[in-house]
């Protein structure tokens, strides 16, 4: 290492260790000589995109020299329509990644905030928050690895300005019931901000017995101004390679993180696909029934 330029770079990011994905499948392939391999590691939908994303990309190859709409306007009002939010309540990342980091940069004092969440949690949160030096907090899970409420909340400081809750949480599978959730928007503080990170809804909703609670019809109640939601068209949707993300929240979290956020952050093609996505009910039906046949 350059003693130079290690003098140069700050304790937080000289300290921080890079997050290294798998090896793609045609690395494998070629480094196993391998003709056919599945992979399993990064929960990516079997059935690919829908067929109507893939044509809906197509369409923009040739449009390909032309910026993408910066406030992804089309995508942002078929997304309010599906989920019956506003438009000013909707924000699009390069996947939940950069809107996780979007999140830590706008409302986090580095050296003075805390961030929160769990055990076995999504590794974003605790890389966004020491690539922006803040302090990390992780707390306990029981021996069925669910999280710890009380643990979470006897945690809470009046430096904690973020939880991130991921709900159902990847890679243990489990989730926050209705009623934990309900305790836990009552209990903590009015000054901290719950983003609960639901990369897996899709496949939770309506699940028979799970009491799964869907975050944003919470977020006109009084139980909790400071609620943000996070998805991500990379699992049931079949979108991984594209990276898109979003988040809904109050509109005026929303224009702060706006104010943040780095102009045509989606590109054209992702745009369309994503759009076109949430209008193929028959493809997100057959990712969901793949998935739970799965577990039968």
């Amino acid at each position: 290492m350059n003693n130079l330029i290690d003098s140069l770079v700050p304790d937080n990011i000289r300290t921080l260790k890079a997050y290294k994905p798998g090896k793609p499948i045609e690395a494998w392939v070629k480094e196993l000589g391998i003709t056919k391999a599945i992979k399993v590691a990064s929960n990516e939908n079997p059935l690919g995109p829908s067929p109507p994303a893939l044509k809906a990309a197509a369409t923009e190859l040739d449009q390909l020299h032309i910026y993408p709409d910066g406030d992804s306007r089309r995508l942002k009002e078929v997304l309010s329509t599906h989920l019956q939010v506003a438009t000013d309540e909707l924000i699009f990342g390069a996947g939940s990644d950069e809107l996780i980091d979007l999140i830590v940069r706008t409302f986090c004092k580095p050296e003075q905030d805390q961030i929160l969440t769990h055990k076995y949690a999504f590794i974003s949160y605790r890389l966004s928050a020491q690539a922006h030096n803040v302090e990390f907090i992780e707390t306990a899970v029981d021996d069925s690895f669910r999280i710890d409420l009380d643990a979470l909340l006897e945690a809470v400081t009046a430096r904690t300005r973020i939880i991130f809750l991921a709900n159902p949480n990847n890679p243990t599978g489990q989730h926050v019931r209705r009623s934990e959730f309900e305790r836990l928007l009552s209990e903590l503080p009015k000054h901290i901000i719950l983003v609960v990170d639901e990369a897996y809804h899709e496949y939770a909703i309506g699940r028979q017995g799970m009491e799964y609670p869907d975050s944003i019809s919470y977020k006109s109640t009084s139980f909790r101004p400071l609620l943000i939601t996070l998805r991500t068209f990379s699992k049931i949707y079949g979108l991984a390679g594209l990276r898109v993300g979003y988040a809904v929240a109050n509109p005026d979290i929303i224009d702060y993180m706006n104010r943040v956020r780095r102009p045509f952050n989606i590109n054209r093609v992702a745009q369309a696909a994503a759009s076109a996505s949430l209008e193929d009910t028959t493809h997100l039906a057959q990712s969901r029934e793949i998935a739970r046949s799965g577990t039968r």
